[in-house]
């Protein structure tokens, strides 16, 4: 199945029993998670079950926790615009909620958000000194929200009954991103840290609408954002594998900074292509001790280089998906065995392009393609 620029991701995971051969305990074989949260596939999921815990919810105990937090919102004037669905439907930023507790909404969610919050406020620096598991709670909550409220929509409005956007069944695929998210009580305590997260300092437009942007991707565990001068791209529950890969759009970025929204799309796009290349699913060994459950990630036997965890890039597979990104035609993006980037120039001089375009991110793309043709470079890896 070819790649394409689509809203949500999917994370090919599995569990694996415990092995003491790298010293940690091993008892009997359990996925339960502590407190009220039971086994993931286990867990009811409705409009009376927090999204996060699992709770059972009353009309005294029942809230609606924003996908997208309302500080968000305000910062971009969001409450009109929208997100892409699954199935191609639109819903405002401001109608994304789900269901969620009153102790959870009030108490650690809370907590979280406020941190996240004062760090994008005060920029790019700021959300660089943050604690990088609270940055990656906070995408896991956004990607896994998404898709727990495309679980109670259906998937074709004039018939309710039929379907919902997303599947059950689909949504367990998500169970080991749903016990991460404990990690925000730390009923959960991952023992490496679960993602590859990347910051860029990006490009301010005068209008708050236009510095917004979020994208995952239903093929791999991947998200990014992009607000005011600050630029995420985290290839989530890799553990680490994609760290120190070098990549070269990704040093490019880094020498092109502060990037251009088209040039962040770019990255995007990269790094939405190297999530899928993941080779291996990322095993998972668990056990409970001090009240909360421990989790430590474990590759399949037997043990390899790193670099053999990946497939080759393939630059026509990523040339389409970043066509896709870009809203460009395919044949725009891949000429000659070299594929569009706006980083460089082609003797690799990192570009420098002011944020000057008053258009949308799709008309900007188009409006700088001729330009950017100039700079095309050899896809493949350095």
């Amino acid at each position: 199945m070819p790649l394409v620029a689509k809203g949500g991701h999917y994370c090919d995971v599995f569990l694996l029993s415990p092995d003491p051969s790298i010293g940690v305990p091993a008892p009997p074989p359990r996925l339960l998670l502590p407190g009220e949260v039971s086994r993931f596939g286990e867990q009811p999921l409705s409009e009376w079950r927090c999204f996060l815990c699992g709770r059972h919810l009353s009309k005294t105990t029942a809230t609606r926790e924003h996908v997208f937090p309302k500080w968000l919102q305000r910062r971009h004037n969001m409450g009109e615009s929208g997100v892409v669905l699954l199935n191609d439907s639109r819903m405002k930023y401001r109608q994304l909620t789900v269901p969620c507790c009153l102790a959870c909404n009030g108490g650690a969610l809370s907590a979280l958000e406020r941190r996240v919050r004062d760090g994008f406020t005060a920029g790019a620096d700021a959300v660089a000194e943050l604690d990088p598991y609270d940055v990656f709670l906070w995408l896991a909550k956004l990607s896994y929200g998404l898709l727990y409220r495309e679980l109670l929509l259906p998937n074709h409005r004039s018939a309710p009954r039929v379907g919902t956007i997303v599947g059950r069944e689909h949504l367990e695929t998500y169970r080991i991103q749903h016990a991460l998210l404990q990690g925000t009580f730390r009923r959960v305590l991952p023992h490496a840290f679960p993602a590859t997260i990347t910051l860029f300092k990006t490009q301010v437009h005068e209008k708050p609408g236009l510095n917004f942007d979020y994208r995952d991707n239903y093929f791999g565990p991947f998200v990014a954002l992009r607000s005011n001068d600050v630029g995420i791209v985290a290839i989530l529950q890799d553990w680490g594998l994609s760290r120190g890969m070098g990549w070269p759009q990704f040093d490019r970025a880094e020498a092109a900074q502060p990037l251009t929204t088209m040039q962040f799309n770019e990255v995007v796009a990269s790094g939405m292509y190297y999530a899928t290349l993941l080779n291996r699913p990322v095993g998972v060994r668990h056990w409970e001790e001090g009240g909360a459950t421990h989790l430590h990630p474990h590759l399949p036997d037997p043990p390899v280089a790193r670099t053999e965890l990946f497939e080759p890039f393939d630059m026509a597979e990523y040339a389409r998906l970043l066509a896709g990104v870009l809203h460009l035609q395919p044949e725009r993006v891949l000429r000659d065995d070299m594929v569009l980037t706006t980083l460089t120039t082609p003797n690799g001089t990192p570009v420098f392009t002011p944020f000057r375009t008053r258009l949308s991110s799709v008309a900007a793309a188009k409006a700088a393609a001729p330009e950017a043709d100039q700079g095309r470079v050899e896809g493949g890896a350095e």
